[in-house]
C-alpha cells in the first residue's frame, strides 16, 4: 500500500468516477476561458503599448512654436536630454502615389515618412541617406502598398512587391496638391529608392517608406503654394513655424514633453496612447480572472464533496482489505490531484496546438490580425491552478481527522 498503489488507485477511481470526469471537462473549459481573456488582454496591450510605438510615430512629437524656424532653435531643442532629431516641416508624413505600384486592392499610395540617418530602421540591402539635396527614399524589404483595412487581411505573403530591382533607380512619385493646374491635381515628384529596410514589426510598416525632411517639406510647400494664385487666395504660408521632434526611446517621451513645455512649447504626441481603455481593460481581464478562480475553487469543491459522500461505500470496502484511514485519504487527495492536473495539461495541450496553427495562419496571410502578435497567456491558469492545488492540500491535511470511513 505504497504511494505508487495509492497513484494507481486513485487513476483508476478517476477513469472510473463519471462524476470526476465531469470535474475535469469543468476544470478544462475553465481554465481555456481563463487562457482566451487573458491571451486578449495581453495581445491588446501588447499592440496599443508596444507595437504600435515601434512604429516611428510613436517616438515623434509635434511641436507647436509661434517662432519662425532657425538652426540656432534646432540645436537647442537638440540639446534636451533623449532628443533624437528634429525635423523641420509641417508634417511627419504624406502620400505619396506611384500608379505601377497600382493591385486589384491599392491605387499605389505609400506613406512618405520623415527620416534622417540616426533615426532609420535596420538597412539590409543598399545605403543610407546621402549627403545630397535629391530626394532619396529608404523602403521596406516587404512591401505593399497602402490598403484599406477590410481588404488589407486578403493580403498573402506572395504578394508583397520585391523592390531591389528598383534600387538606385529614379521613381517618380505623384503628390496631391489641391490648387495644382496639373491633372488631377497631382504634380509629379522624382526619388531615388537608394535602400530597403527590415520590416516584420509593426502594422503598418508595409507601407513605410522614409525620406528626409526637404523632400517633405517641398511637398508640404507645393501643397500649399502650386497655384494657389489663381485662385485669388491670400493665404500665409505657415511652412516656417512649427516642427517635429523624434525621441531616442517610447519610454522618454513623456519626460521629452515636460522639458519641451519648460520652454514654453505646446508639444503634442503624433500617436496618444489611451491609457484610460488600458486601465480598464486590465481591471476587467481581471474581475474575470478572480471570477473564474472562485468558480473553479468553488465548483470543485462541491464537486468532490458529493463525489465524497457518494463513494464511501468505495471507501469502507478499502478499509474491510485493510487500507487506514490516512491510506485512502491520500488516494483521495492523488485523486484530485490528478483530475486538476490533466485539466491543466490538456488546456495547455490545446492552446499549444492554437499558437501553432496561428502562426501558420498569420505566415501565409500576414496582415490577417492587422499584424498584432496573439500572445498566449498562462500567468492566471497557473495561479488558478495553485489555487485548486492548495485547497486539495488544505482539505486533505487539516479535515483529515474529521472525515469518516
Amino acid at each position: 500500500r505504497g504511494k505508487k498503489m495509492n497513484i494507481y488507485l486513485a487513476f483508476k477511481y478517476l477513469y472510473r468516477n463519471k462524476r470526476r470526469k465531469i470535474t475535469l471537462i469543468i476544470v478544462i473549459v475553465l481554465l481555456i476561458l481563463c487562457v482566451m481573456i487573458n491571451s486578449y488582454r495581453e495581445s491588446i496591450i501588447n499592440y496599443l503599448n508596444y507595437d504600435m510605438y515601434k512604429s516611428i510615430d510613436g517616438k515623434i512629437l509635434s511641436v507647436s512654436s509661434y517662432e519662425y524656424r532657425s538652426e540656432e532653435e534646432r540645436k537647442k531643442v537638440l540639446a534636451v536630454d533623449h532628443v533624437q532629431e528634429v525635423f523641420f516641416a509641417n508634417g511627419s508624413f504624406t502620400k505619396i502615389l506611384n500608379t505601377e505600384f497600382k493591385t486589384e486592392i491599392s491605387n499605389g499610395d505609400i506613406n512618405a515618412h520623415l527620416a534622417s540617418n540616426n533615426t532609420l530602421p535596420k538597412i539590409i540591402n543598399g545605403t543610407n541617406f546621402p549627403d545630397s539635396e535629391n530626394n532619396y527614399l529608404i523602403c521596406p524589404e516587404k512591401f505593399y502598398p497602402i490598403v484599406s483595412l477590410d481588404k488589407q487581411k486578403k493580403i498573402s505573403t506572395k504578394d508583397f512587391i520585391d523592390l531591389s530591382d528598383y534600387l538606385n533607380k529614379k521613381i517618380t512619385f505623384k503628390y496631391f496638391a489641391p490648387y495644382a493646374k496639373e491633372v488631377g491635381n497631382y504634380v509629379d515628384m522624382d526619388f531615388i529608392l537608394i535602400g530597403l529596410y527590415e520590416n516584420n514589426e509593426y502594422d503598418l510598416d508595409y507601407a513605410t517608406c522614409y525620406t528626409q525632411e526637404n523632400s517633405i517639406y517641398q511637398i508640404f510647400y507645393g501643397q500649399e503654394t502650386l497655384g494657389i494664385e489663381d485662385f485669388g487666395i491670400e493665404n500665409e504660408i505657415s511652412l516656417q513655424k512649427g516642427f517635429f521632434v523624434q525621441v531616442d526611446d517610447k519610454r522618454n517621451v513623456s519626460k521629452v514633453i515636460e522639458a519641451l513645455t519648460a520652454l514654453k512649447y505646446e508639444v503634442e504626441p503624433v500617436i496618444q496612447l489611451d491609457e484610460v481603455y488600458i486601465k480598464n481593460l486590465n481591471e476587467s481581464i481581471t474581475f474575470f480572472s478572480v471570477l473564474i478562480l472562485i468558480l473553479s475553487l468553488i465548483m470543485i469543491l462541491v464537486l468532490l464533496k458529493k463525489d465524497f459522500i457518494e463513494n464511501k461505500k468505495y471507501y469502507k470496502l478499502l478499509k474491510c482489505l485493510g487500507y487506514r484511514s490516512k491510506d485512502i485519504q491520500k488516494i483521495e487527495f492523488f485523486s484530485g490531484l490528478l483530475n486538476v492536473s490533466a485539466g491543466f495539461i490538456i488546456t495547455i495541450i490545446l492552446a499549444f496546438f492554437v499558437k501553432i496553427f496561428l502562426l501558420v495562419v498569420t505566415y501565409f496571410r500576414p496582415f490577417i490580425f492587422n499584424k498584432m502578435k496573439i500572445l498566449i497567456s498562462f500567468k492566471e491558469v497557473g495561479l488558478i491552478y495553485l489555487c485548486i492545488l492548495l485547497i486539495l492540500i488544505f482539505r486533505t491535511l487539516i479535515y483529515k481527522d474529521k472525515r469518516k470511513f
